[in-house]
């Protein structure tokens, strides 16, 4: 929960890349209704670029997931990201650049446990195996799986593995 802007991550008077992350969750609260970005707040100047990334079940005033800018014009690309609302969640403030890249989607992506904090890919997950390869700046994930699993990354900061999610009988 955050007081006025940027719920997961703020992000002022900055030159960046968010590459396979996973923002979900956060909540920015205002009792005057300025609440902006509950997943990404980008202002000041700055340019961003957002890969493989989920933003999802965030909330704000303005901009659900991601909210761009103020009187200082900044620039936001988003490309093969899982958006909640594609360009609906975003909130962009007049005179700012918003590039929407191809391969985003609007799906649920079904994580393992949400309520219980278990984010990790489902094998239902639309998100598996939907990212971009050339966007992918580390060989392995935030648990020190591979990467890249199959032919492609999957969205999100966890990579998709079989092995670690197998029930039924062996």
């Amino acid at each position: 929960s955050s007081l006025g802007g940027g719920g997961g991550i703020y992000i002022g008077d900055s030159f960046l890349s968010l590459v396979n992350n996973t923002i979900t969750g956060n909540t920015v609260q205002s009792s005057s209704g300025d609440g902006f970005g509950g997943g990404i707040r980008c202002e000041s100047a700055s340019a961003l670029a957002v890969f493989n990334t989920i933003l999802y079940d965030n909330s704000a005033d303005h901009g659900s997931e991601i909210s761009l800018g103020d009187i200082d014009i900044s620039f936001l690309y988003v490309g093969q990201s899982d958006v909640k609302n594609g360009q609906q969640g975003v909130h962009v403030e007049p005179g700012n650049i918003l590039i929407w890249g191809s391969g985003n989607i609007d799906a649920d992506p079904i994580f393992i446990d949400p309520l219980d904090d278990d984010f990790h890919l489902t094998y239902q997950s639309p998100c598996r195996d939907s990212g971009d390869n050339s966007a992918v700046t580390a060989l392995l994930d935030f648990e020190g799986d591979p990467r890249v699993s199959s032919s492609k990354v999957d969205m999100g900061a966890d990579e998709f593995h079989a092995h670690l999610y197998w029930t039924g009988e062996a």
